[in-house]
C-alpha cells in the first residue's frame, strides 16, 4: 500500500510538471505574437516605401518623366529595378535616349516579396 501511494504521489508531480511546462509555452507564444505581427508590419511598410518611389510613374507617361524615372533607378545602384522595354535592358539612365514629345506606357512587375523587381517601358 505504501508504494502505491509514492507512485500516485509521483505520477501527480509528474502531471503538474507537464501542465507547467504547457503554460510556460502557451506564455512565451503569446509574448511572441506581437513581435511577429511587428515584423510584418515592418515588411509591409518598407515594400511600400521601396515601390513608392517608383508606381507613381506607372501607366501612360510624357518622355519628361520617363526621363525622371530613368534617372531615379540610376541613383538606386545594384537595389533598383531591372528594366525593359524600347529603351533596351537595364537602360540604366539612359535617359538621353527619351524623346519628350513621345508617351510611354510604363508597367511593372513584382517580385515574391512585393517588392517592384521589373519596369517595362514601352512607346
Amino acid at each position: 500500500m505504501e508504494n502505491a501511494s509514492k507512485a500516485l504521489i509521483i505520477a501527480g508531480a509528474i502531471l503538474i510538471a507537464i501542465l507547467l511546462i504547457s503554460v510556460g509555452i502557451i506564455v512565451i507564444n503569446t509574448i511572441n505574437e506581437p513581435l511577429s505581427e511587428t515584423d510584418k508590419v515592418s515588411h509591409s511598410q518598407s515594400v511600400e516605401i521601396f515601390n513608392s518611389n517608383f508606381s507613381g510613374y506607372g501607366g501612360s507617361q510624357k518622355g519628361s518623366a520617363v526621363k525622371s524615372l530613368l534617372n531615379k533607378i540610376g541613383s538606386y545602384g545594384e537595389e533598383a529595378p531591372t528594366l525593359k522595354g524600347d529603351l533596351g535592358d537595364n537602360a540604366g539612365t539612359a535617359a538621353g535616349g527619351v524623346d519628350i514629345t513621345k508617351t510611354y506606357t510604363i508597367t511593372f512587375e513584382y517580385d515574391e516579396a512585393g517588392y517592384i523587381e521589373t519596369i517595362s517601358i514601352e512607346e
